[in-house]
């Protein structure tokens, strides 16, 4: 069965990780981020969508990308969050 967002706004906290393409900026997170190669893991911290894209945050810091840059979102047990329709 593949993957359906949700619908409307939304909201996670806890531990999540991003995947990111490869075209993402990644030279100015906030502290408290695990970046290997191309994915960013954040164990204190929230998601909320918003119109142009997904506000992330780590221990309450605001960071974002635009849809486009973001592949997928997982929680703690590799469950998928949210996912680009194209990365399907």
């Amino acid at each position: 069965m593949a993957h359906k967002n949700s619908t409307g706004y939304w909201e996670h906290q806890g531990t999540y990780s991003v995947v990111l393409t490869d075209n993402a900026d990644t030279s100015r997170l906030p502290e408290g981020i695990l970046l290997q190669k191309r994915t960013i893991s954040v164990e204190n911290g929230r998601i909320k969508q918003t119109m142009g894209g997904i506000q992330f945050y780590v221990n309450e810091q605001p960071f974002c990308w635009s849809y486009s840059f973001i592949k997928e979102i997982r929680n703690s047990n590799g469950k998928l969050i949210w996912q680009n329709r194209d990365y399907e």
